[in-house]
């Protein structure tokens, strides 16, 4: 069960804000709701210009009484993007996930890449 709900604000260069509840519930049997788990994210953006995009997602896991955060800072150039990323997440990372990938962004730590669009 997912509710969503997003909204750009008049302010400066416009706030992007977007928020979204999620409860997830699996059991044995239909409609046998046994291990529950509910979240709510919470994303903001900002540009901060032509290039420059400013962005940050909260995550609240209600059930664990975990939160996760993400900021981000992109540039864009003509062929190449640079991001700059910071996180602060539990140690156990317990988000829902399709891949062990998201598991390198448990803790506290920080990320820099360059892409080069082609």
């Amino acid at each position: 069960f997912t509710v969503e709900a997003d909204y750009t604000f008049g302010l400066g260069n416009g706030l992007y804000l977007a928020a979204e509840q999620l409860l997830i519930s699996n059991g044995n049997s239909t409609f046998q709701l046994e291990n529950r788990f509910n979240f709510t994210a919470l994303t903001v953006t900002y540009p901060l210009g032509i290039f420059d995009n400013l962005s940050a997602i909260v995550y609240r896991d209600w059930t664990n009484g975990n939160t996760y955060s993400f900021l981000n800072w992109h540039r864009q150039f003509d062929k190449f993007g640079f991001y700059l990323m910071a996180f602060r997440n539990p140690e156990t990372f317990r988000l829902p996930q399709q891949s062990e990938a998201a598991q390198m962004f448990s803790g506290r730590g920080f990320q820099v890449m360059l892409v080069y669009n082609h």
